[in-house]
């Protein structure tokens, strides 16, 4: 059985002490000593995501659903395509952007989800449209969505949306991965 050791955290909470990831040293004098003393700083939350072999994967690497979505002259778009990787992700921006109208867009904000030996990986970006990108990957996370990548893609109509744009992009989202 090992036994967890924190030094003192100097005012920290032990609650903040998500990732018992540290050095073992072994006890002066007792070399098979199983004890694990953690370092010193707050180790970084682990957030680690598992692929049980039940999520929902787009079928085909490039589908466009154009003008969903219009408000106060703002357009949206959203497209969706399967991925196993970085290179993928890079193709299918590569592959929207080729029609001009998509890469002079406003925004382009993406995110993807991709399962790998048992691991779900997770990137985002939201090209300009600040939490854009997160409110994708939220929607993609709740419906357990994997080896996928969803763009909304939003042409600006002069007027700012303010909260209602994130609604937008949620429902982009949700449209995409609903015909998938």
């Amino acid at each position: 059985m090992k036994e967890y050791s924190l030094p003192s955290l100097r005012g920290a909470k032990r609650s903040e002490v998500t990732s018992p990831i540290a050095c073992e040293h072994a006890q002066a004098g007792n070399p098979e000593s199983d004890h694990l003393h953690l370092h010193s700083h707050i180790m970084p939350k682990q957030n680690t995501q598992f692929d049980f072999g039940d999520t929902k994967e787009p079928q085909g690497s490039f589908v466009l659903y154009e003008k969903i979505i219009k408000d106060r002259g703002s357009i949206y778009s959203v497209s969706i395509g399967r991925v196993e990787g970085g290179e993928d992700i890079k193709q299918f921006l590569k592959t929207l952007k080729q029609n001009k109208k998509y890469a002079k867009a406003t925004h382009n904000s993406w995110a993807a989800r991709i399962s790998k030996d048992g691991a779900i990986f997770e990137t985002k970006n939201d090209d300009g449209e600040t939490g854009a990108g997160m409110v994708i990957l939220r929607i993609m996370q709740k419906q357990d969505v994997s080896n996928c990548v969803v763009c909304v893609t939003r042409w600006f109509g002069g007027i700012k949306l303010m909260g209602d744009r994130f609604k937008h992009v949620q429902d982009a989202t949700t449209y995409a991965i609903n015909r998938m």
